[in-house]
């Protein structure tokens, strides 16, 4: 391909929270939700203050959507880096579900390690 692309920005990556460890996050009482509920009729609360919003800071999707950064000018580039980190956010789902798998059968819990194996399965499938 001999065209200039562009990478379109979807953060920026100057106002992502780089930490590995999981942000704070407040987690609601039942009566909490039920007053919102009432506040907001029941519809999506869609008004955040800053870059982020709940989804974005449990997901840490920002941080996600930062660490893609194609080193030449090949145009794939950027579709083998996004294959090859889903390729391992994919592997280490599976080593989580094999890994409590093992630990289900240590303890003989068949029918856990079932259910946890018939996951993994699917992850493999994917």
């Amino acid at each position: 391909m001999n065209f200039k692309y562009v990478i379109p920005e979807i953060v920026d990556i100057n106002e992502v929270d780089s930490s590995p460890h999981p942000r704070p996050m407040e987690i609601g009482s039942e009566e909490e939700r039920q007053r919102q509920v009432k506040e907001t009729d029941g519809q999506p609360i869609t008004e955040f203050k800053g870059n982020a919003n709940p989804y974005i800071d449990y997901q840490s999707v920002d941080l996600l959507l930062s660490l893609q950064h194609p080193r030449s000018k090949g145009y794939d580039e950027m579709c083998f880096i996004v294959q090859g980190q889903c390729k391992e956010m994919l592997f280490k789902s599976t080593y989580y579900e094999l890994y409590n798998a093992r630990l289900r059968i240590m303890d003989d819990d068949l029918p856990n390690a079932s259910l946890i194996l018939n996951r993994c399965k699917e992850i493999i499938i994917l």
